[in-house]
């Protein structure tokens, strides 16, 4: 857009508006919930189960998430959805050598 000083059309011109930057929100909360349900999974006396357990199912549904919106939205993400997934993953097979429970 050019502007108009009321006699003729000036020089100036306004400034195109930046493109909308493109994030993966879904696998960022995977990586974060990941993290988060990896560290307190260890907790004993069964705290960890209620607490990390659900973090970890939650990181790996939004990794899911975050993982099919990378097919729309191209690859970015990627990485934050799999390793929130592997995380989560790990944490609640952990429970079976006894995380959040004895240990």
């Amino acid at each position: 857009m050019r502007y108009w000083n009321g006699i003729a059309w000036t020089e100036q011109f306004q400034v195109p508006p930046a493109a909308p930057i493109v994030t993966n929100a879904a696998a960022t909360a995977s990586l974060v919930l990941g993290i988060c349900g990896f560290i307190l999974m260890a907790i004993p006396f069964f705290i960890g189960w209620f607490i990390g357990g659900p973090l970890d199912i939650l990181a790996i549904i939004f990794g899911i998430v975050g993982l099919n919106r990378t097919i729309t939205i191209g690859r970015i993400g990627t990485a934050s959805a799999v390793v929130g997934i592997v995380l989560g993953g790990l944490s609640l097979l952990s429970v079976t050598i006894g995380a959040g429970s004895i240990w």
